[in-house]
């Protein structure tokens, strides 16, 4: 692979928000915001609500990305 997914540095940022890193984890955002310049945490919701399903699971993932700097 020439090149990492997009998407990877967004769920290493969630990652690192998860462990509390939180220079690294607006670091990986930062990455993933280059190629999804736009993004939001409301974008976020409405990508994710159906996937996440188990109570509070989505919350937990839009509270990491908030704290790795997402815009609402």
């Amino acid at each position: 692979m020439s090149r990492i997914p997009s998407g990877a540095h967004r769920m290493l940022a969630g990652i690192h928000a998860c462990l509390g890193n939180q220079r690294e984890a607006k670091e990986a955002l930062a990455v993933f915001l280059k190629d999804s310049p736009g993004d939001s945490i409301s974008k976020q919701r409405k990508q994710w609500e159906k996937n996440y399903t188990a109570p509070g699971a989505l919350d937990r993932w839009i509270g990491h990305m908030r704290f790795a700097g997402l815009p609402e």
